[in-house]
């Protein structure tokens, strides 16, 4: 076996060399892993927000998933000023407690414990226009919804009506929203 020096080999510089590259190799590997990671986790990313709407039905309250994956929404939230309703008959009865119109003419649809599709909107509540629904609508201005939804992958973000922001974090409602 030939040397190049006292202590070093051919047969020395080989393995070197191959642990060197072995090393490289892994190091490659686990950058590739994490770039599929965050694919991955972009491939099902959902984006929930709700929106007001004022049509010749009403006015309505829409939620929305603008992401390109689904959303388990696992927490709602809706309060009026500092009240926290369970129902939009609680919360309608709390905004105008002497109403002169029945539960009948509120159109109320399901979101808190529901999945939504990529693209799907839907709609939380519609009240029409008219002279007995008016000073409900006007009111309206102190709503919030929060709603904490999440990825097929766990991954968890809360939606905030008031500040119409979304953040990357969990949330449990007080009082859950059970329509």
């Amino acid at each position: 076996m030939k040397k190049l020096g006292k202590y070093l080999t051919y047969s020395n510089v080989s393995v070197t060399i191959a642990l060197v590259v072995s090393f490289l190799a892994l190091i490659v590997s686990v950058y590739e892993a994490t770039i599929m990671n965050s694919q991955q986790k972009a491939m099902v990313w959902p984006h929930v927000n709700i929106k007001t709407q004022y049509s010749e039905n009403g006015f309505s309250l829409i939620a929305i998933n603008n992401g390109i994956g689904p959303a388990l929404v696992n927490s709602m939230e809706v309060s009026y000023k500092d009240f926290v309703a369970e129902s939009y008959i609680e919360l309608v009865d709390k905004i105008e407690p002497n109403r002169e119109f029945g539960y009948n003419i509120l159109k109320m649809g399901y979101l808190n414990g529901t999945v939504m599709k990529a693209g799907e909107e839907r709609v939380l509540f519609n009240l029409p226009f008219n002279k007995k629904t008016n000073a409900i609508i006007k009111k309206l201005g102190d709503l919030n919804i929060i709603v904490q939804y999440s990825s097929v992958l766990s991954e968890r973000w809360t939606f905030n009506m008031s500040t119409k922001k979304t953040v990357e974090e969990s949330f449990a409602s007080e009082r859950e929203f059970k329509n």
